[in-house]
């Protein structure tokens, strides 16, 4: 009750004070004047309480109107919305009626454009855009939470979405209309609304495709269209409307609840009937700016890096799929930075080991950058770096990203100083039918300061955002996590460690068994002729040289003469094993019956016998078991028929200390070494005895393969620091999956050093333990472990040592490389595989190799010269037990212990003996030794030959990689593009030929056929075929030489072109303004590509040559520009400089220089246009054009010819080391022969050519990562192609020495013969005509350039004038040919000249070649040249071959019975050459037997007896007739020399007795044969022969007591005995 009192008090309280109001009462501020109210813009009515918004939109809809009124209309609506905003009255019907006045404005224009189209629609358009800005203000503040009423002007019940995108359609209406009318093309014109806080912009401009500028800024975003201009050129001169409409924030948000964070940017793009286009080529993109600084100019978000005392680090990670992410570090320092970024979960970047670089400098400077196109952006000492999620269109994260920095001043300012950073997450959004949606036509390119830049290739609506991500900290320690998956995706270590293990256990077996067989090999054995008797004991060593044949067939014989006796032949074989192989060192032991004394000489010989019976004898040792002393017998001679001197027999004499020489004592320790010292050699071959066994250098092998293992991972995981300023990135060649660098094999060579030291303590255990003493041995007493244990340092027992050390390598080096393996990648492991493989073969082939050679030149060089330090003293054994000398009873022990050994292995085999060859002399083997000395020397020829054509063949395969034919089309094909036959006259003619002949060749927009080109197919030249690599320069260079003393009077006038000096001919290096006007400091500006062109930049700056030229030489510094790469803005730069007087005066040579890639060839060409302007004013146009091949192994075949290149160097190594060997061998007398200066100037330039292609290569990858580097200049390839230039040169130079070696291999042919004996003889007469020729021609020469040289070209100067004269002199100049030669005076000076030349002097030289050709044919047969009996074998030789395949050619052709014939006759024909041989044999094989005759009654008694043995063979009794005593001799022969005609082959017979004499039948009798009975226990049959073989007869004996007789009546003239 108390409540309505208190209204009812105040209810007339007021009306007693406002008693105006209620006689007139006026709402939303309306004033009542003479009782009427006064309503303000926005309201109407009596009270009013109506929105004049409605009214309006009903006067609007329903009348007509003119432009005029229509911009009245816009402005009246303006003003009602602003004032319904300030009075906040029915804001959501006001916005709505607003847009349906916009749009019945847009209606109306429409209608009645053609009557307007002469006046300026852009104010209407500005009204248009003001009431778009207030609807967003009004939708700020209503939130737009109701629906609108539906009304007549739509259809639909429309939502608040309506009300923006219908007002924004209004507004690309407007403007599109615009397009009709003649005013306002070409003018941008941009709004702004509203003024003060601008809501948004709108930049709108009317013109040609052709004609619209690149760029459009409005407030909050800016549009670039694309940059190959295809949009513009695909318009052409059709008119086209451009609206870029920004919003400061995303006016959408309140029907899509999508968070923009950014500015908002709408781009449509349409023509004259109102249709919207589109990209002509969707790989030229548009460029959206859009600001993004309401996240990025926080302060608040940035986070503090951690130093962990040597750099600063941090990690970018986020734990979601994003579609790009911006790292921002704030530098605290002007000083320089190295940043490194590694895409790792475990691991920070190295210097050596990372995948982003960047190195900065100042507060906005970047060094480097790497990859080249890392997005970056560094101003006000902050770095921003934008990382793409490439596979985020998949879900996929990014990995994590550690970063590490370094600065110069960390050291001193690490306290004071703290580096920030901030990882942000970026988001592109596509406005798609109302809704904020991702496309993949967009994509993020990159933040620069507080605006992100998306690239799209559709136009619409754009918006960013940005989150910040919090810092992820990584456990770099949880190295097992996901073990199975980091195993599956890099298994590469795990198989290779495995790999090893698995392939050393059967090697172990087989080595052992290899062992084994070695131990058989170096015991010293008896030879098989030694008798029981014999008490004096020699121990010999038999060496074989590694080139021998690998498996000896022949039974070898040696013949010792002592100082006091002899041993006689004797048999070098024990019976048991396979001696002389390739390489081996085998030992004997030889009794003698008496000492020997002081050793005087050694023959050795064998019988020729078997498939390989050559042999190269090495050395032999013998050492005397009596005095302990070494007989050392140097060989080093084949022991052949074929090879060498062609003997089978040699004939040495001890080596003494006085002979022993320091190179001598090199060869034997580096040949002996390479197979012992070599770890990996020494598995294969080990001709030395040694402690150190297969198994051992296996083990040690492996163990030295899981050291280099583990170290190559560590220095891929760890690398040493390089320094800031290095900046270079490592060069590398991809082979396959692999990338070969620099850097991976210095990785291997520091490995491999790093992993010397530890295998070396392996290899020094193993190889210096001593034996260990065995009791249940058999060879307890032998002294060979004393001999090994007294020069081996270590006990028996550190084998152990070594085999543990072995284990820790295995086991340690195994475990940690696997643990690397599971940080390591795809591309690192491939990176750390590679580099373990060259570590190895370095060491297998660089540093083992090393090692021999340096140990080897340190005994030779440091040691005394003995013949301890010789090497011999460890082939026999020392036989001293420190107290006394061995007694032979010891001796004798030892060898019968071995003899133990070896029986259980193999069975004792028989041995024949046969006599040393070197007394038959006869003229048969005589002949036969010269020829096949002929056919040894010959075969060098033809040897050398072969090598001589496989090494000029693979020279040919080399230079066929230059692929030079395709590069002379190619470089055809350039040159008449730009057409080289253009004439310049003037400066403007230069011009000329750039815009009509260079310009539309090398920056094409349009096809041959006139249809446009797009994006890519732009950065080809016209042609399709040759891409551009970089930017073209053009270069000048200026000489200020018209400075001269001027002529008083009319010359006077010329002073003012002189400078300050007088006289100079230097190239200009100063600095100057645009027109070449004098620096001031403050008009060159560093943006302006213009103004750069003015400033002088040098050689080295530029990395370019001089160019020697027409006119003078010309420096490799200049005033430059680089243009390109499209086609407008080449154009742009040539009109300015033409504008500015780029070219003026004082030009004397324009340089331009280009490079283009044909993928097809493979070749870079570098296209040089040069102009060269002389001080009289002509110009002289020259094109330059060079192809070489830039990535020179992409196919099998160029890899073919990379292993190619590498056995050229392999071949050059080896002709090093033949010439060094030579000049070693020969000392000076071969630094005075022409063949060996050749054959050094050969050497050095294939050396060369080496070297210059390495260099090739590196300036070449130099070039292409500057290239990608600095994108925004031309890098020059000069380097490379002067590199190749040499390198082709010095290889042609190699080719040509070696196609002319191959006449040095044909010394025996005749014609050459006699070229060579008439060159040589007439030496002097034909350098003297020489130099008479060159006085003539300069003669002649001098008085034409004297006379026509200012007329006639080829006489400018005197050198060319000589050249010429030489060319006429060679008919090389035709005169019809030069009109400039066909003067009078020229003509009777030339003719002259021709007269001298030719009918005088060259007739003369030509008879005196005649005389001395004559005369070498005369004197040839005595010619010490001309190898004449090699020239007959050669044809000789050549004609048996030719019938040898004639005869097999037409063998097919023969009858049956010619074949058997042929048969036939070849089968009796080598009956008889063996019956020949046999008959030879007989009287080598026979031994004849002593005889002592007793004269008894009726009979006489023969007592046949052997003469080494003395022992009673047989007796024949036979009747006393004289006449057979005295004729009759008998011989003991091998049972092989009659195996043929024995009647029986199954037969075991012992051997043949001969029985002969003078008369053919013996006379008849009772003859009696009785054999002692321990002679024949076994063989009792008699098989006797009375015709020499041909017949045979069985007689069975009478046994006795004592012996077997058998009774004949005649004498026999063969017997032997069988069973």
């Amino acid at each position: 009750m108390h409540g309505y009192l208190s209204v009812l008090v105040v209810a007339f309280l007021w009306v007693c004070f406002n008693k105006s109001v209620l006689s007139c009462p006026c709402y939303n501020g309306g004033t009542c004047v003479d009782d009427k109210c006064i309503c303000s813009v926005g309201f109407n009515g009596i009270r009013c309480q109506e929105n004049a918004m409605v009214s309006l939109f009903k006067s609007v809809s329903t009348r007509s109107f003119i432009l005029s009124q229509a911009e009245d209309y816009l402005t009246t609506a303006n003003d009602i919305i602003l004032d319904h905003i300030n009075k906040d009255f029915d804001l959501a019907n006001s916005i709505f009626y607003l847009t349906c006045i916009g749009a019945s404005v847009v209606t109306k224009i429409d209608e009645i454009f053609p009557s307007i189209k002469d006046e300026n629609l852009l104010p209407l358009t500005k009204g248009m855009a003001t009431s778009l800005s207030y609807i967003i203000s009004v939708m700020n503040i209503t939130g737009c939470h109701s629906h609108f009423p539906v009304l007549w002007c739509t259809t639909k019940t429309e939502k608040c979405s309506y009300v923006i995108l219908k007002s924004e359609e209004n507004l690309v209406k407007i403007t599109n209309l615009h397009l009709g009318s003649d005013l306002g093309e070409g003018d941008m014109i941009t709004f702004d609304e509203r003024p003060g806080n601008p809501i948004l912009s709108l930049t709108v401009i009317k013109t040609t495709g052709r004609d619209a500028p690149s760029h459009y800024g409005s407030k909050y975003a800016s549009l670039t269209l694309p940059y190959w201009e295809t949009l513009q050129d695909h318009i052409g001169n059709a008119r086209i409307a451009i609206n870029v409409l920004s919003y400061k924030i995303n006016p959408y948000k309140y029907f899509d609840l999508e968070n923009i964070g950014s500015s908002v940017i709408k781009v449509l793009i349409t023509d004259i009937n109102g249709t919207v286009q589109r990209l002509y080529d969707i790989e030229d993109l548009l460029t959206f700016t859009i600001d993004l600084s309401q996240v990025l100019s926080s302060s608040t978000t940035w986070m503090d890096m951690t130093h962990n005392g040597k750099e600063w680090s941090f990690v970018a990670y986020s734990n979601q799929s994003v579609e790009a992410i911006v790292v921002e570090m704030k530098l605290k320092t002007l000083y320089d930075c190295t940043i490194y970024g590694r895409y790792d979960w475990y691991k920070y970047p190295t210097s050596l080991n990372y995948d982003i670089k960047v190195v900065t400098r100042g507060n906005s400077k970047i060094v480097s950058r790497a990859p080249w196109n890392l997005p970056i952006n560094y101003k006000e000492n902050e770095l921003q770096l934008t990382i793409y999620n490439n596979l985020f269109r998949y879900g996929w994260y990014l990995s994590p990203l550690a970063m590490t920095i370094t600065c110069q001043d960390d050291d001193f300012s690490l306290k004071t100083q703290i580096h920030q950073f901030r990882v942000l997450e970026i988001k592109s959004y596509f406005l798609n039918d109302a809704r904020w949606t991702r496309s993949n036509a967009a994509k993020i390119d990159k933040v620069e300061g507080t605006h992100v830049v998306i690239k799209s290739s559709l136009f619409g609506t754009f918006a960013a955002n940005s989150l910040l991500i919090p810092p992820n900290f990584l456990n770099f320690d949880q190295i097992f996590d996901n073990i199975l998956e980091k195993i599956t995706t890099t298994p590469h270590i795990l198989v290779v460690v495995s790999s090893v293990i698995l392939i050393s256990i059967p090697a172990t077996i087989l080595l052992r068994r290899a062992d084994k067989e070695d131990h058989f090999q170096w015991l010293y054995l008896p030879l098989v002729d030694n008798k029981e008797g014999d008490s004096h004991v020699y121990f010999v060593s038999v060496f074989t040289a590694i080139r021998s044949s690998k498996g000896f067939s022949s039974q070898c014989y040696f013949n010792i003469q002592g100082e006091k006796s002899g041993t006689g032949d004797r048999v070098l074989d024990d019976g048991h094993r396979q001696n002389f192989g390739r390489g081996t060192s085998c030992n004997f032991t030889m009794r003698t019956k008496e000492h020997l004394g002081s050793l005087q000489k050694i023959t050795v010989w064998h019988n020729n016998s078997g498939k390989t019976p050559n042999w190269l004898l090495s050395k032999i040792v013998v050492r005397d078991a009596l005095s302990l002393e070494n007989f050392i017998f140097l060989c080093g001679e084949w022991l052949s028929m074929t090879h060498g001197d062609c003997k089978t027999w040699t004939e040495l004499s001890p080596l003494t200390s006085d002979y022993v020489t320091r190179n001598l004592m090199f060869n034997e320790r580096s040949r002996r070494g390479l197979f012992d010292d070599h770890l990996w050699f020494s598995l294969a071959m080990r001709p030395n005895s040694s402690t150190f066994t297969r198994v051992e250098r296996l083990w040690s092998i492996v163990a030295l393969l899981f050291l280099s293992m583990v170290t190559s991972a560590m220095w891929f995981s760890s690398n040493p620091s390089l320094s800031i300023e290095d900046t270079n990135q490592t060069q590398f060649v991809t082979l396959g999956p692999f990338t070969l660098s620099y850097r991976m094999l210095y990785v291997g060579l520091i490995s491999s050093f790093l992993t010397f030291l530890p295998s070396f303590a392996i290899v020094f255990i193993f190889n210096n333990r001593k034996h260990r003493r065995r009791k249940s041995n058999s060879l307890e007493q032998s002294p060979l472990p004393n001999a090994y244990n007294s020069r081996c340092l270590l006990p028996w027992w550190v084998s152990f040592v070594g085999y543990c050390l072995i284990g820790l390598a295995i086991t340690t080096g195994g475990f940690f490389t696997f643990l690397y393996s599971l940080e390591f990648g795809s591309g690192t492991t491939n990176d750390w595989l590679l580099s373990f493989v060259c570590g190895t073969l370095q060491n297998i082939f660089l540093l083992e190799p090393c090692k021999v050679l340096f140990l080897a030149v340190g005994l030779s060089c440091f040691c005394s010269v003995s013949m301890h330090h010789f090497g011999f003293s460890s082939i026999a054994f020392n036989y001293n037990d420190g107290k006394n000398t061995i007694s032979l009873i010891r001796i004798q022990n030892i060898i019968c212990c071995l003899t133990v050994d070896v029986d259980r292995r193999s069975t004792l085999k028989t041995v024949n003996m046969f006599p040393c060859p070197k007394q038959k002399n006869t003229k048969e083997i005589l002949e036969r030794k010269h020829r096949q000395k002929l056919d040894a020397r010959l075969m060098y020829y033809l040897r050398s030959g072969a090598l001589t054509v496989g090494y000029g063949t693979l020279l040919a395969i080399v230079c066929s990689h230059n692929d030079i034919a395709n590069s002379f089309w190619q470089n055809q094909q350039t040159k008449t593009a730009i057409n080289s036959s253009f004439k310049a006259n003037t400066t403007n003619d230069i011009f000329l030929w750039l815009d009509e002949y260079f310009i539309p060749v090398m920056w094409p927009k349009t096809t041959a056929n006139g249809s446009l080109k797009t994006s890519y197919d732009q950065r080809f030249m016209l042609d399709e075929y040759h891409y551009r690599v970089a930017l073209t320069q053009m270069r000048q260079v200026r000489r200020m030489d018209n400075c001269y003393q001027a002529i008083p009077g009319l010359m006077d006038p010329l002073k003012s072109l002189c400078s300050s000096e007088s006289f100079y001919l230097e190239d200009t290096t100063d600095n100057y303004c645009k027109g070449w006007t004098t620096d001031n400091g403050t008009c060159f500006d560093s943006g302006e590509v213009v103004d750069s062109s003015y400033r002088f930049k040098s050689s080295s700056d530029l990395h370019t040559l001089p160019y020697f030229g027409v006119f003078s030489t010309y420096g490799g510094g200049g005033y430059t520009i680089d243009i390109g790469p499209k086609q407008s803005l080449v154009r742009h730069y040539i009109s300015e400089l033409k504008n500015f007087n780029w070219i003026d005066l004082y030009t004397r040579a324009l340089f331009i220089n280009t490079y283009v890639y044909n993928a097809n060839t493979r070749l870079l060409t570098n296209i040089k246009v040069v102009f060269e302007i002389s001080e009289f004013g002509s110009i002289i146009m020259t094109i330059d054009t060079y192809s070489f091949n830039m990535l020179p192994y992409l196919t099998a075949w160029d890899y073919c010819v990379l292993a190619c290149q590498l056995i050229l160097i392999v071949a050059l190594f080896m002709r090093i080391c033949g010439f060094i060997g030579n000049i070693i061998k020969n000392r000076l007398e071969s630094l005075q022969m022409f063949q060996t200066w050749l054959w050094l100037s050969e050497i050095c330039l294939t050396a060369s050519a080496v070297i210059f292609y390495i260099l090739r290569i590196d300036r070449t990858l130099q070039g292409v990562t500057d290239s990608n580097n600095y994108l925004g200049s031309l890098v020059s390839f000069e380097h490379a192609m002067l590199y190749d230039k040499l390198y082709q040169e010095t290889l042609a130079s190699v080719m040509f020495f070696v196609i002319l070696d191959v006449l040095k291999l044909l010394t025996f042919n005749s014609h050459l013969n006699i070229l060579y004996f008439s060159l040589t003889n007439g030496r002097k007469e034909i350098l003297w005509f020489l130099f008479i020729f060159l006085i003539v021609i300069t003669a002649f020469a001098s008085y034409l350039h004297v006379t026509d040289g200012y007329l006639v070209y080829d006489f400018r100067s005197p050198l060319t004038a000589i050249l010429t004269m030489f060319q006429i002199l060679l008919a090389m100049i035709s005169l019809k040919k030069h009109p400039e030669l066909s003067s009078l005076h020229s003509q009777i000076i030339i003719s002259f000249f021709s007269f001298v030349m030719t009918l005088v002097l060259i007739n003369f030289f030509i008879s005196m070649l005649n005389c001395y050709f004559t005369r070498a044919k005369e004197t040839q047969q005595n010619s010490m040249y001309f190898l004449q009996e090699l020239n007959k074998h050669f044809w000789t030789r050549l004609n048996s071959l030719f019938c040898s395949f004639w005869e097999v050619m037409t063998f097919q052709k023969q009858s049956d019975k010619e074949v058997l014939y042929e048969k036939s006759r070849n089968i009796n024909d080598c009956k008889e050459s063996i019956a020949d041989l046999l008959q030879d044999l007989r009287g080598v094989l026979r031994t004849r037997l002593d005889c002592l005759i007793l004269y008894k009654a009726n009979t006489i008694q023969c007592r046949f007896c052997s003469e080494e043995a003395k022992e009673l063979e047989f007796t024949l009794t036979l009747p006393s007739v004289s006449s057979v005593i005295s004729d009759l001799t008998c011989c003991e022969s091998n049972i092989f020399l009659y195996s043929a005609c024995l009647p029986l082959n199954n037969l075991v017979l012992p051997k043949m007795f001969e029985l002969q004499h003078l008369n053919a039948n013996s006379p008849q009798g009772v003859y009696t044969l009785e054999i002692p009975i321990h002679h024949c226990e076994v063989y009792q049959v008699m098989f006797c022969s009375f015709d020499r073989g041909q017949h045979w007869s069985t007689v069975l004996p009478v046994k006795t007591d004592s012996s077997l007789k058998w009774t004949f009546n005649q004498l026999p003239s063969l017997f032997t005995l069988a069973k």
